[in-house]
């Protein structure tokens, strides 16, 4: 014999339920807040940076008996085009965040960096990979990487500095244990 549930207690099963789910609270923990705003900051941490610039023609580099796959000629791109993908994942993450009176101000100071920075790494940061694949003297390469500093780092800087602020009053609000570099 099969067991149905008749059509009343399937509607009175959900007038119930309805309520008592909308009653939960689905809303993301403090430390999910704090990840994907804050902590995911340290993406961009060596933004405008020399060592960022280094770190991007140091992939270029063979090292005989040391590199154990031979070098493509796009290494420097690729790592541009992971950085990338990875910034546009925290940003789209950040734009899930439901937002409220308490997160409104950590949330859109870390979308205003990320939206600062990733056109930067999809021309610039693209284009001074290209130069270190085609290794371009060390000079340009240099003065490429300074001028992306000059252009960008002010601004850079001030959003960073901001966020890291939300996230320490966020922090502390929550009492979320942090040690801060800054």
């Amino acid at each position: 014999m099969k067991h149905r549930f008749n059509t009343g207690f399937r509607k009175t099963l959900i007038i119930f339920l309805l309520p008592l789910l909308a009653a939960c609270n689905l809303r993301p923990s403090a430390d999910v807040y704090f990840g994907k705003t804050v902590l995911n900051s340290n993406l961009v941490a060596d933004f405008g940076s020399e060592q960022y610039a280094n770190t991007l023609y140091s992939y270029t580099v063979s090292y005989p008996g040391v590199d154990s796959k031979p070098k493509t000629g796009e290494e420097a791109t690729d790592m541009v085009k992971t950085k990338i993908a990875s910034l546009e994942k925290a940003l789209n993450d950040i734009k899930k965040l439901p937002k409220d009176t308490e997160t409104t101000a950590l949330i859109e100071t870390a979308q205003q960096l990320f939206e600062f920075v990733l056109p930067v790494y999809k021309n610039e940061y693209t284009n001074f990979a290209k130069q270190c694949d085609e290794k371009y003297p060390a000079d340009e390469r240099a003065a490429y990487a300074q001028q992306i500093a000059n252009q960008y780092n002010k601004k850079f800087e001030k959003l960073y500095a901001q966020l890291i602020s939300e996230g320490k009053k966020y922090a502390q609000a929550h009492d979320l244990k942090v040690k801060w570099a800054l």
